[in-house]
C-alpha cells in the first residue's frame, strides 16, 4: 500500500479548460488526486469587490501599478486558505494550473506528509528573481533533494505545503490586498511563518506567469506621499532585521553556532523547463 498524501487543491480559472485537462493528466500519471477550486478572475470583480480589496497603495513597494489579475491571484489563494482552515486539514498542496511536476511529486508529498520537519509551509516551486537564493541553512535530506530555511526565498506561489497553522497565519496577513501572494509567502518573518524551500524544485511554471494573475489591467495609480516613503524605507530597513531575528528565535543555539551556507547554484525554472523538455521528448519515443 502506497503512503498517504496530503489533499491537494488545483487553482483553475473556468474558462482554462484545457489547462485543467492537462494538469489532470500529468497528475493521474503520478498517481495524485486533487480537488479543483474555481480562481478569481480579477477582471470580473464588481465594484463593491474591487472596493473591498483595492489594495494599499501605501503598501505595495514595486514602482509600477498593481494589476487586476494579482487581485484575482491573491483571491485565489486567500479562498484556498479558508478551505484549509475550514475543513481542518492538518496538511494542504497548493497548485496553479500552469505547473510542471517531477516524476517523483507523489513521494515528496508523501515524505513530507510523514514530517514536515517542523515548518508551517514550504515551497515546492519557485522563480530566482534575484540570480541566487543567498544564505540558507539545511534542515533535512528528502531523497535527492534537501529542505532548505531561506534567508531569501524564491517567489512565485504555483506550489507549495502548508499547515492548518500555517494557513491561518497567511490568512491573517491578507485580512486585504497589499501585494502579490508569492511576496506575501515569501515574507515568513513578517508573519512569523515558518517556511521552507525543497531544492531542487519538485514543480516549475512551465509558461511563466499564470494566466490567474495574468491580467494586466491596472488599478488606479496612486501618487506616493510621505507616508508611502516611510513605509517603504522601513520595510527595506527592517525585513534583515526581522529575518535575523527569526532565524534566532527558531534554531537558537544552531543560529549562533553554525554557519549559513550560500548556495550559489539555483535551479531555476530553465532548467526545470529543459528537463520536462527531455522527459516529454524520451516518453515520445519510449
Amino acid at each position: 500500500m502506497s503512503d498517504p498524501t496530503p489533499p491537494v487543491f488545483l487553482i483553475n480559472l473556468d474558462r482554462d479548460t484545457q489547462k485543467l485537462a492537462a494538469m489532470e493528466a500529468q497528475l493521474a500519471e503520478r498517481g495524485v488526486g486533487f480537488t479543483r477550486v474555481p480562481a478569481v478572475l480579477g477582471k470580473g470583480l464588481s465594484a463593491a469587490e474591487l472596493a473591498r480589496w483595492r489594495p494599499d497603495p501605501h503598501y505595495w513597494r514595486e514602482r509600477r501599478n498593481f494589476h487586476l489579475g494579482e487581485v484575482g491571484n491573491v483571491l485565489s489563494h486567500r479562498k484556498i486558505l479558508e478551505r484549509i482552515v475550514g475543513e481542518k486539514h492538518a496538511l494542504a498542496a497548493v497548485l496553479e494550473d500552469d505547473v510542471g511536476l517531477s516524476e517523483d511529486f507523489r513521494q515528496v508529498l508523501a515524505d513530507l506528509a510523514r514530517n514536515m520537519h517542523g515548518c508551517e509551509a514550504i515551497k515546492l516551486e519557485g522563480l530566482e528573481m534575484h540570480g541566487s537564493p543567498g544564505y540558507v541553512r539545511p534542515l533535512a535530506s528528502l531523497g535527492g533533494r534537501t529542505l532548505y530555511f531561506s534567508f531569501r526565498p524564491a517567489l512565485g506561489c504555483a506550489g507549495y505545503l502548508v499547515t492548518h497553522r500555517g494557513a491561518q497565519k497567511l490568512l491573517a496577513a491578507l485580512d486585504h490586498v497589499h501585494e502579490p501572494f508569492d511576496h506575501t509567502l515569501a515574507a515568513f518573518a513578517r508573519h512569523d511563518l515558518r517556511l521552507a524551500e525543497l531544492r531542487p524544485f519538485p514543480a516549475w511554471q512551465r509558461e511563466g506567469l499564470s494566466e490567474i494573475s495574468a491580467s494586466r489591467a491596472n488599478l488606479a495609480h496612486t501618487p506616493p506621499d510621505l507616508s508611502y516613503r516611510l513605509r517603504k524605507r522601513w520595510e527595506v530597513l527592517s525585513t534583515p532585521i526581522r529575518t535575523v531575528l527569526f532565524d534566532l528565535r527558531q534554531f537558537g543555539w544552531r543560529a549562533l553556532k553554525e554557519r549559513p551556507v550560500r548556495m550559489l547554484a539555483p535551479q531555476n525554472r530553465q532548467e526545470h523547463v529543459a528537463r520536462a523538455k527531455d522527459e516529454h521528448e524520451t516518453m515520445g519515443n519510449a
